[in-house]
């Protein structure tokens, strides 16, 4: 299309261009050779309105097991690349919400309850997806974390300094590294104001303190006063409305309520965007196989291994003669979430590549278990079960949620598994020591009924198309596990921090719990969670050593090795965190400052360096009304995970504008 501006077109083009056409598309406006844009969700595949299969990538929350931003920009190139093939314009991710309680039923869609974790590798998909020609659109702004009452307009009310460094934060530093081309605005109320009417957040600080210069769009539906919308910043409203806008915006426009100078500035952004973004894009075409392979790769990294007593795991084909596989989901697994994020696709089951692994190793047995579309007890399939662990050597036990329990609209009300899979899991438990659990859910899960009793549990997650092979070749120690928890699994539900606010009947959120969120609560309060953030087993073992923190310009160097000091290779992935306990201000113990993660080879050693800039450091101090690092010395924490802390380090930032 040739370069326009909103002064080249009527007031009807311009409300037309600024309005959706469909529930995927926007207007066209083929005078001027603007084309209609194709929208489509895509979190874990691309989820296209017009029909056609896709490939199922792990979800979010596995991505975030990961710790792996190259394979998050990989991901995020490879979705773009089916979007350029199937004409879509704009996928609707990536989700960087944060899990501010473990209940919201949309967290397998997020990555972590972390903003730097979430931060970095929403930053690198976005550029992955951006890198084919295809628009990212971070969501949801802002504060939008739950699913309780939200698409009414629930109130979340936030202090500000609490907005900022948690629920904002990786909002603005995927803005600044990655430049994604839409922001799309939620449907709650942020303090007492509908997000898609806030100017406090889409005017003062999206556009006027982060410089954003690219598209806004609203949730599907999210708009309650196109008019406010407009003057707060909306630049286009989706899906297409209920009602023509054209006599509400030409009747604010003709009464002064509408200062023609927002409808124009919502046009001009559409029009950047649709000169961008909708042009004719051509796709690498990626073959479905190595689409599926990556799909395997992430599901492999991001699986997480949380109890492995005596070493059960891996399996060794000669250890045992008879295995039984129970539960149905390792047949039909629980493979992604449920409502928008949901892709057609074809999977491949955990059971079909256990045979293929037991041919000529061992005997297989499979039982059913339960009826994961039931909550009922079958006594049928419970003595079948009961009867093949009794007689097996070793037990792989399936667990989990399928997509209906973890979707948009609604949260869970706890964090247990159907209570017809626990009682089957509660049987064969009593009938033979060595049971494996396999647990298939998009978040934290409920696992004190059986942690102490199984030998050894693994998380899965939604695991996409290819997470069966993933699984197997982690069992079977093909590959070495190394993902670890993007977020707390806590021991008790009343422990959550922001459990109560949740609970609240009267549309209104307190985030009462403030900066305290996830890690940052058990860690400050000295609550010991069943497994904290970060933490996560291998088949190897790793030694930290020789840490060296030395000034650079502008802030620190941190450096330090680790050695694999096991016999099997592996990768790890290593956590720096920050504290400081003379601030003048109330902080966390610690929060997350940097990551990352190298494979090691059995008996090498890697060095990791990170690079903090004393910004890195600094606290949102509402009386300023900016951020400010304060003088003093800071705790340097290098560790496994927040809690299993290997090296220890201190710097002194002497700041010559301490506050008085």
């Amino acid at each position: 299309m040739k370069k326009i501006s909103a002064k080249d077109l009527d007031t009807d083009r311009e409300i037309d261009l600024i309005t959706g056409y469909s529930m995927s598309r926007t207007n066209e406006i083929p005078e001027f050779g603007i084309p209609s844009a194709y929208l489509a969700d895509g979190t874990n595949g691309v989820r296209v309105w017009e029909g056609g299969d896709t490939v199922c990538y792990p979800c979010e929350a596995a991505v975030a097991a990961t710790w792996n931003c190259g394979l998050a920009e990989k991901l995020g190139e490879y979705i773009g690349d089916e979007c350029a093939e199937k004409k879509v314009d704009m996928l609707l991710a990536p989700a960087i919400n944060i899990k501010r309680t473990p209940l919201c039923g949309r967290n397998f869609e997020y990555y972590s309850e972390d903003p730097c974790l979430t931060a970095e590798l929403a930053a690198a998909f976005v550029q992955g997806v951006q890198s084919t020609g295809v628009a990212a659109c971070v969501k949801h702004f802002a504060a939008y974390n739950t699913e309780i009452g939200t698409l009414f307009g629930r109130n979340s009310e936030v202090d500000e300094r609490t907005l900022r460094e948690i629920y904002l934060k990786a909002f603005e530093k995927v803005i600044e590294k990655s430049a994604p081309a839409a922001v799309m605005a939620a449907y709650n109320r942020l303090n007492g104001i509908y997000c898609c009417e806030n100017e406090f957040l889409l005017q003062k600080v999206l556009r006027q303190e982060w410089g954003y210069e690219g598209l806004v769009v609203s949730d599907w539906g999210a708009i309650h006063n196109r008019v406010n919308s407009l003057k707060a910043g909306v630049d286009l409203e989706m899906p297409a409305p209920a009602c023509d806008r054209r006599a509400e915006i030409k009747g604010a426009l003709a009464s002064g309520n509408l200062p023609k100078e927002y409808l124009d500035r919502a046009a001009e952004h559409m029009l950047r965007f649709a000169e961008k973004y909708t042009k004719a894009k051509k796709a690498k075409g990626y073959a479905y196989e190595k689409r599926r392979a990556l799909a395997r790769e992430i599901a492999e990294e991001s699986i997480t291994l949380l109890k492995n007593e005596g070493g059960i795991l891996p399996i060794a084909a000669k250890t045992y003669k008879k295995i039984a596989v129970i539960g149905e989901l390792a047949k039909i697994p629980a493979y992604q979430g449920g409502g928008c994020a949901h892709v057609q696709s074809e999977y491949v089951s955990a059971y079909s590549c256990l045979e293929k692994f037991a041919q000529g190793n061992f005997e297989l047995k499979y039982c059913r278990g339960y009826d994961s579309a039931s909550i009922l007890l079958d006594g049928a399939l419970l003595n079948e079960a009961v009867s093949a662990s009794r007689d097996a050597d070793a037990v792989l036990f399936f667990i989990g949620n399928q997509h209906n329990l973890e979707r948009e609209t609604f949260n869970r009300t706890d964090l247990g598994m159907m209570n017809n899979m626990l009682q089957v899991l509660d049987y064969v438990l009593r009938n033979n020591e060595n049971v494996i659990v396999v647990v298939q859910a998009g978040s934290a899960v409920d696992l004190r009924l059986f942690w102490r009793r199984a030998k050894a549990i693994l998380m899965q997650w939604y695991a996409g198309d290819l997470g069966g092979e993933a699984l197997v070749n982690v069992l079977t120690g093909a590959v070495n596990p190394s993902g670890k928890l993007a977020e707390t699994f806590p021991a008790n539900i009343s422990e959550i921090p922001a459990f109560e606010s949740e609970h609240e009947f009267d549309n209104v959120t307190l985030y009462s719990e403030g900066i305290l969120t996830g890690y940052r609560y058990y860690d400050t309060k000295r609550k010991q969670p069943l497994c904290e953030f970060g933490y996560g087993l291998s088949y190897t073992e790793y030694v930290y050593s020789d840490l060296c923190i030395s000034p650079k310009e502008g802030g620190v160097r941190i450096t330090f090795k680790v050695r694999n000091a096991g016999k099997m290779d592996g990768a790890e992935i290593v956590q720096v965190y920050t504290g400081n306990k003379s601030c003048r201000m109330a902080m966390p113990e610690k929060e997350l400052k940097a990551f990352g993660k190298k494979k090691i080879r059995a008996g090498e050693e890697e060095e990791f360096s990170f690079d903090l800039k004393w910004e890195d450091l600094a606290v949102y101090v509402p009386s300023l009304g900016a951020w400010h690092t304060f003088g003093g010395t800071y705790d340097v924490y290098i560790g496994a995970s927040s809690r299993d802390i290997r090296l220890r380090g201190r710097v002194t930032y002497e700041n010559a504008r301490e506050l008085t």
